[in-house]
């Protein structure tokens, strides 16, 4: 497989606040708070105590009498050591304007990561956040925006410190938007050309995604005939957004881009992101990417390996080891996962402490083995 590697000049490019001037018109409205260091050091901080002015909020049917009683409680045990609120006067207050400027509801992210695996953490279960308070559980509760602040250029071919940070942070405040699942797509471009495209939610399968895109006469077991009216029909869509609203516009030639198709031939730009293995590559496999080629009009191409059905959990098709070309009747290669079988959450580790997760695979088994001597010295110390 070729090096495919990003450099950090490719991440920042990545960067949401690198491309929404320029795809604004095709996004959803958003605001850019820029972070200041205090703001930083706030968030890359262990614990997860609320600056002053975030009080959390109280939602319809939610009793906080039990709370209050045991607040006070609390409030006179002299033994029990309150962490004192920090003080983001600047932020707290930016981010209750910019809440009340998008109407009342937004979803965050960093400058490249929304905190999607911390949304079990939200009253609501999802990023859609209210209030200020809303916004800061979500951020200090999420791996991906730990990330974000601490290891950005972790993967980067041109960055010999895995620690290294970024020059400068943004807070981005996004719009809330109701949208509908399986109706958000990945797409994989080279060379400026798009060679691939998957559904971006990869752990699930939509029957709409089936069914919007069946023909007439076409039985549920008639995949041929389903797949020749998804490729008129879908691809033939992201192919003409993506030619006249992103092609071209994008500093690097190799990226990732998310889009959402909001209604028939229009889409929203959702993030971009590198060609590299640091980004889920979903129905697809880095190898299988690598090898795609732009469609090429001279070339001979009897293979017509587009718009195949997949589950995550196959083997790649035989087509794609071959290096597949996209086809002319079919400009890239197109997948949907077709398994109506249970898939569990691409987050579920996010919600485990990271000892268990170092545990389970095997990746600290000096931790494991600490812990048992441990276990036998205080085990042997209890029969003295």
């Amino acid at each position: 497989m070729e090096d495919l590697k990003c450099t950090k000049e490719n991440v920042n490019n990545c960067a949401f606040s690198s491309w929404y001037s320029t795809f604004k018109s095709h996004t959803i409205r958003s605001l850019i708070i820029p972070l200041a260091s205090e703001d930083v050091d706030y968030l890359r901080a262990d614990g997860l105590v609320m600056p002053e002015g975030c009080d959390a909020p109280v939602y319809a049917g939610e009793d906080r009498s039990d709370d209050d009683s045991d607040n006070e409680k609390w409030e006179h045990d002299e033994s029990y050591d309150t962490a004192a609120a920090p003080k983001l006067p600047n932020l707290v207050n930016n981010i209750k304007r910019s809440i009340s400027s998008l109407g009342g509801e937004v979803f965050p992210k960093c400058s490249w990561s929304a905190p999607r695996d911390a949304q079990w953490m939200s009253f609501n279960g999802t990023l859609r956040c209210q209030t200020a308070y809303d916004v800061f559980l979500l951020l200090k509760t999420s791996d991906f925006v730990t990330h974000d602040l601490t290891q950005p250029y972790k993967d980067c071919s041109d960055s010999d410190d895995v620690d290294e940070v970024a020059g400068s942070y943004e807070l981005v405040l996004r719009k809330w938007r109701t949208v509908i699942p399986g109706m958000e797509f990945r797409c994989f471009v080279k060379s400026h050309t798009l060679v691939g495209a998957c559904q971006r939610d990869a752990s699930a399968f939509y029957e709409h995604l089936r069914e919007q895109h069946k023909t007439k006469d076409s039985s549920d077991g008639d995949y041929p005939a389903f797949v020749e009216h998804l490729r008129g029909d879908l691809t033939s869509e992201i192919q003409q957004f993506f030619q006249q609203n992103i092609s071209g516009k994008f500093p690097d030639p190799d990226y990732v881009v998310d889009i959402y198709r909001r209604a028939e031939n229009t889409f929203w730009v959702i993030d971009f992101n590198p060609f590299s293995p640091t980004t889920d590559s979903l129905l697809f496999t880095w190898d299988e990417l690598a090898r795609l080629k732009p469609c090429d009009d001279d070339d001979d191409n009897d293979d017509d390996s587009s718009s195949e059905l997949v589950n995550p959990d196959d083997e790649p098709p035989a087509a794609a080891e071959a290096a597949p070309t996209a086809s002319s009747s079919s400009p890239f290669e197109f997948r949907i996962n077709s398994s109506q079988g249970l898939q569990p959450s691409p987050f579920l580790s996010n919600r485990l402490p990271k000892d268990i997760i170092d545990l389970s695979s095997g990746e600290d088994i000096n931790k494991f083995v600490d812990l048992f001597e441990t276990s036998n010295l205080g085990g042997s110390h209890g029969e003295g």
